[in-house]
């Protein structure tokens, strides 16, 4: 691999000189823009603080979606808390994909109580974070009934 190819430095960074979207200010939705901007102000540009406030942000996510839960679904939720993809890719490697997936949980957990309303708007905010939660629009609309409705005998 031609090490010249990761030749410009700017302060802590090295950015290679050939960038892909070079002519986008970010390929990121704008719920993820607000986060990083967010989370980049409460961290005064330090990588760990960065880190910590995105990682507190999870947390509160977590914990609001823990008091949405019923007492069943608890259980779940911190086998799912609690998967190595989520401890990785989530905790560790911070990938915002996690606030978005929180997010959409508590869309659904939303629906479950009988807010519509307010699971539509939660949903909204998590397809701002990334445009996954889109394919969920029609459970978030119709529910699951259907689906038990359409079971063999």
């Amino acid at each position: 691999m031609d090490m010249q190819y990761l030749r410009h430095t700017t302060g802590a960074a090295t950015l290679p000189d050939d960038l892909p979207y070079a002519d986008m200010l970010t390929i990121s939705p704008p719920g993820a823009q607000l986060v990083f901007a967010l989370t980049s102000f409460a961290s005064g540009g330090d990588a760990l603080l960065w880190k910590l406030s995105m990682w507190a942000l999870f947390v509160a996510l977590g914990a609001a979606l823990w008091r949405a839960m019923d007492a069943a679904q608890r259980p779940w939720l911190l086998l799912v808390g609690l998967s190595p993809v989520v401890l990785l890719h989530g905790f560790i490697d911070v990938h915002i994909d996690l606030a978005m997936a929180l997010v959409m949980m508590l869309a659904f957990a939303a629906r479950n109580r009988g807010y519509i309303i307010a699971g539509g708007m939660l949903l909204g905010a998590a397809v701002t974070i990334k445009y996954l939660p889109l394919l969920a629009l029609p459970v978030l609309l119709f529910g699951l009934e259907r689906r038990h409705q359409m079971r063999l005998p």
